[in-house]
């Protein structure tokens, strides 16, 4: 699977994105959110 890490500021369109996709049926794994370039840069070094 391929890993996804969500990035938006706004809350309500990081959830839109999560749901409103089948993201395991495309083969698509969710490992994350964050709110800025910034915060997901650290996180997909811990990733």
């Amino acid at each position: 699977m391929i890993k996804v890490l969500i990035v938006d500021d706004e809350y309500i369109m990081r959830q839109g994105l999560r749901y409103m996709i089948s993201w395991e049926e495309e083969g698509f794994h969710i490992v994350g959110e964050a709110t800025n370039g910034q915060e997901a840069l650290t996180q997909i070094e811990s990733l």
